[in-house]
């Protein structure tokens, strides 16, 4: 089983004048920091850390669900750090480990796929109803490309 969730803590580093402004840099790395709920067939990925972009996570997660569906291995990398999570699949399964805790889950692709679109669909939805400027942010829309 797969739970995959959030939590932000602060919306962003610094006064936001206007979500319509902010460059792509800012929102995918300066805004939305939070915690990473990430539990797979028992074993804890999650983070604890309080500074994981719940954007970028949420977005490089969704683009990585839809990898595995054609490619055989991806690595997530996060932000200042040298910690990172690796998903390798073998036979329709996804096979995650990381370099920041101990074991290994394992989920059924199409489960990791439809997990990875729900965290997207879940982040969007809290961030553009707390800030509905984003969806004017023509970098927000750029950087959600295909699921717009």
């Amino acid at each position: 089983m797969l739970d995959l969730d959030f939590e932000i803590h602060h919306a962003a580093e610094y006064p936001i004048l206007s979500w319509r402004d902010l460059n792509e840099v800012q929102l995918r790395y300066d805004c939305f920091l939070g915690d990473v709920r990430f539990v797979l067939s028992g074993v804890n990925f999650s983070t604890d850390w309080g500074w994981i972009p719940i954007f970028d996570f949420a977005l490089s997660f969704r683009l990585i669900g839809e990898a595995l569906v054609r490619e055989s291995s991806a690595v997530f990398e996060f932000t200042d750090s040298d910690h990172v999570i690796e998903f390798n699949v073998q036979d329709e399964r996804v096979v995650v480990r990381t370099n920041y805790a101990i074991g290994q889950g394992v989920v059924k692709l199409s489960e990791c796929s439809r997990a990875t679109a729900a965290l997207l669909s879940r982040v969007r939805t809290r961030i553009e109803g707390e800030f509905p400027d984003l969806r004017e942010n023509v970098h927000y829309r750029t950087a959600l490309g295909q699921f717009w």
